[in-house]
């Protein structure tokens, strides 16, 4: 349990994959071979790229 007034603990990145797929079912099955999948979180996230 968390006491009053203590801040919520950080997130840590471990590491970072930019990839360039099709569309959100290549990402998630490249994801899903990454090694820490199997006992942690990965997060597939879309980058936004701007034009100017």
């Amino acid at each position: 349990m968390q006491h009053p007034g203590t801040p919520a603990p950080a997130s840590t990145v471990a590491g970072l994959y930019v990839v360039d797929v099709p569309g959100l079912d290549e990402a998630l099955r490249l994801a899903a071979r990454v090694p820490t999948a199997a006992y942690g979180t990965v997060q597939v996230r879309r980058v936004v790229q701007f034009e100017g």
